[in-house]
């Protein structure tokens, strides 16, 4: 059986949650780099010929199962976790399940904004288009208020919806891009980002953040500097 194909990049935040679950169950996968076209001018991005031919969208993750392409990461998730029994992070329980999917709707217009408030920005390097401070700051309140003392975002137990939460909120830390401040403000969020770190795959699924940290790092100053040119 050929393994699972992942199109995508590791920097790429749901990618990393769709590697991260293969890791965590075993499951081989080969991950074929494919970039943003805004990221790379290389011959293979998101709006390559080659690429939209299997994903029209143009949007990552896209992943290939033997012949059986889909794209989104929350539908991602689920159908893995459906077709290879992964229980343990897509519950069986209808109610339990529900809880996850409410989560799964919700992420795409509201945590998945972290990235384009506070990532995206220094990527690409434009002043005049500064980080949204007051969208990241409604979101992570937003965050801290639901989690609350559960110990993962649906209940007790780690699911879909704690990996693609985590790829946003967990880059935003010192030792990946340190774009926030987790303090006294959002004690929930720590013990659950200090829990998280903990899980099976975590290293592995993130190590391409970590390579890219300096580079992004160097980006970050750069970009800050001319924000401070443009007041």
């Amino acid at each position: 059986m050929p393994p699972l194909v992942v199109y995508g990049g590791p920097v790429s935040q749901p990618t990393r949650a769709v590697i991260w679950a293969c890791l965590m169950h075993g499951l081989k996968h080969e991950l074929r780099w494919t970039l943003p076209a805004w990221v790379t001018s290389g011959e293979w991005n998101t709006q390559s010929p080659g690429f939209l031919a299997i994903n029209p969208w143009g949007t990552v993750p896209t992943i290939d199962d033997e012949g059986f392409i889909l794209s989104e990461s929350a539908a991602i998730l689920c159908y893995l976790a459906g077709k290879h029994g992964w229980k343990d992070v897509y519950p069986a329980d209808v109610q339990q399940r529900a809880r996850v999917d409410q989560y799964l709707h919700w992420h795409h217009e509201h945590t998945r904004k972290l990235s384009p408030s506070l990532f995206f920005p220094v990527l690409r390097g434009n002043p005049k288009s500064p980080p949204d401070i007051e969208t990241a700051t409604k979101v992570l309140t937003q965050l801290e208020q639901y989690l609350g003392d559960k110990p993962f975002f649906c209940g007790d137990a780690l699911s879909v919806a704690d990996l693609l939460a985590y790829c946003e909120v967990g880059q935003l830390q010192p030792q990946f891009f340190g774009l926030w401040e987790f303090g006294p403000s959002y004690p929930n969020l720590s013990r659950w980002l200090a829990v998280m770190a903990k899980q099976p795959g975590h290293d592995e699924a993130h190590k391409g953040g970590v390579k890219f940290k300096p580079k992004f790092a160097e980006m970050k100053q750069k970009f800050e500097e001319a924000c401070l040119v443009q007041l």
